[in-house]
């Protein structure tokens, strides 16, 4: 199943719920302060008459990453293209037109507290990772498109993305409740590190079965916990309270019918894709389910995994690509 291509779609959500486990390290003595560019202020503001100009500035400026935003966001085309001013004049209307652009600057005006919180889950990220290259931080407005990109040494954010849950215009687009639930400012570093995470280690399979997705995905929400270690566990994994406690409470239910059915080395597509899929819940299971609830298995056998060999890294389990062997080392056999 190939998954987690160039964009990744934001998953969130807003409860307390205290974590299970202590992921704290010490991390006040490393030093981390990010490079914030915020593309969708400057893309706005220019004199009349003078867009031209000001395309060529933000070429300037932001570079590559200007590329990017045209060819893979706004897909609009190159900047040298000579529809091009037309195309961006078209999305700003829209946008003007929607006041996307008044509501960003609204709730997003002051960006610090936002940066506090990815500046704080990025020193964890240099502490277990300390040969990786910082990302910038670019923040756009996409029309409601994409949530989060990365790049080379880059991550894009959408602020018109996490304007929350009761934004309005969301419903008018008819998105999906459960993900309109998810579109708010507190799950920004949440998305902004899955990111980072699933571009360093990107899912590689030559089998693609049910066990390897779900050990993958367990890695990358091991991974989580540990750069964000003081996050609701509801924030991280984008549950409700109850849908979380569902998870909890029937993992050895989720994971005996897994066995049962025989699907653990499945390379049904479909029938994985039921288990650690995005949705409001999880089809084979009850409406009141947890969504990727094989995922939540996947992720008890990494922390049995990394309990049972304590001279791992996380470094080291992130970079382990024989999926097997974590699953026999883990010795994982929920009660």
């Amino acid at each position: 199943m190939k998954k987690y291509l160039f964009i990744i779609i934001a998953v969130s959500f807003l409860f307390s719920c205290k974590q299970e486990s202590n992921y704290s390290v010490d991390v006040s003595k490393i030093k981390v302060e990010l490079t914030l560019k915020r593309l969708d202020k400057d893309f706005f503001n220019y004199p009349e008459g003078k867009l031209e100009e000001h395309i060529k500035d933000l070429q300037k400026v932001y570079g590559d990453f200007f590329k990017l935003y045209n060819f893979k966001i706004l897909r609009v085309g190159s900047s040298d293209d000579t529809l091009y001013p037309i195309k961006i004049k078209q999305f700003m209307k829209y946008c003007k037109k929607k006041n996307i652009n008044k509501d960003v600057e609204f709730a997003y005006g002051n960006i610090k507290p936002v940066m506090d919180e990815i500046n704080t889950a990025f020193k964890y990220y240099k502490h277990y990772f300390p040969d990786k290259k910082l990302p910038e931080i670019y923040t756009y407005i996409s029309g409601y498109n994409l949530s989060v990109v990365t790049a080379e040494n880059a991550i894009g954010i959408s602020l018109d993305k996490y304007l929350g849950a009761d934004y309005k215009p969301y419903e008018k687009l008819a998105i999906d409740k459960y993900r309109r639930e998810r579109m708010h400012k507190a799950m920004i570093k949440v998305d902004a590190m899955k990111a980072q995470l699933f571009a360093d280690y990107p899912y590689e399979s030559k089998t693609d079965e049910m066990l390897e997705n779900i050990i993958y995905d367990g890695k990358i929400q091991y991974a989580l916990y540990c750069m964000l270690p003081e996050a609701a566990d509801t924030l991280k994994w984008g549950y409700s309270r109850q849908k979380y406690d569902w998870a909890k409470h029937n993992e050895a239910k989720i994971w005996n019918h897994i066995i049962e059915k025989k699907l653990l080395f499945s390379t049904d597509k479909l029938e994985v894709k039921k288990y650690v899929g995005d949705g409001p819940f999880t089809t084979p299971f009850s409406k009141i389910s947890a969504p990727r609830a094989a995922v939540y298995c996947g992720f008890r056998i990494i922390e049995n995994y990394m309990k049972n060999n304590s001279d791992i890294s996380l470094k080291q389990l992130m970079e382990e690509k024989d999926y097997r062997k974590i699953f026999t080392k883990s010795r994982y056999n929920p009660k």
